[in-house]
């Protein structure tokens, strides 16, 4: 399976909120509720089925063009973020026609950021994460999956849980 994702800059991001005031010296803003950078994420998915059991594992890339942007100061810098590669491999049992259960690993490294052609010190990511859910048939077209992730490096959250409805369509 070949895959190709892409993230757009929605909301604001961390360079376009304005200053709220200061407190001890420190420059308040709101929250950014965007990244600022746009991402495009080419992969690739190998699934071999072996019943009850299928059996997969992929490998992605997540390529972030840099830009420039205005900082507080209202000097402009060049950042570029690091780009990271991701594996993944996995299994899962179906339990019955409707339901299967899932196990995966995720790994994913992330390069330095450069800000000014200058790799930031303490930038970089080792995130491995154990991930296991279910997946439920709502009907023929459309899924309820649910995963719980446990961190297992240093840089991965201690938990993460995710909810998604995939919805099969066809190009026909």
């Amino acid at each position: 399976i070949v895959s190709l994702r892409y993230k757009s800059r929605t909301g604001e991001d961390p360079f376009e909120v304005e200053p709220q005031g200061q407190i001890g010296g420190t420059t308040v803003t709101a929250p950014a509720l965007g990244t600022g950078f746009e991402t495009y994420r080419p992969g690739f998915t190998l699934v071999k089925s072996s019943d009850p059991a299928i059996l997969f594992a992929g490998f992605g890339v997540l390529l972030s063009p840099g830009r420039t942007v205005t900082l507080l100061n209202g000097s402009q810098a060049r950042i570029v973020p690091g780009n990271a590669y991701e594996f993944n491999v996995g299994i899962a049992f179906a339990l019955n026609p409707d339901l299967s259960l899932n196990f995966q690993y995720i790994h994913r490294f992330t390069e330095h950021t450069r800000f000014n052609n200058i790799d930031l010190a303490g930038s970089t990511l080792n995130v491995g994460t154990a991930n296991i859910g279910l997946t439920m048939a709502l009907t023929r077209r459309l899924a309820l999956d649910f995963s719980l992730g446990i961190g297992l490096t240093e840089d991965a959250p201690d938990v993460t849980a995710q909810i998604r409805l995939p919805y099969r369509f066809s190009l026909k």
